[in-house]
């Protein structure tokens, strides 16, 4: 986890702690990735993060 800053953010999604709020930009038909906008909704996990 300390080595890459990447792996948080794959293991909050992977375990249910990162849901995807909304979908800010869909690149669906021009072919570019799609753009989500994330949010920590447990609150004890969230705490744990910003600290």
């Amino acid at each position: 986890m300390t080595e890459n800053n990447e792996n948080i953010w794959s293991f909050l999604f992977f375990t249910g702690y990162l849901k995807i709020k909304e979908i800010v930009k869909t690149g669906e038909l021009t072919g570019e990735p799609t753009i989500y906008s994330l949010v920590i909704p447990n609150l004890e996990i969230k705490s744990c993060y910003t600290d």
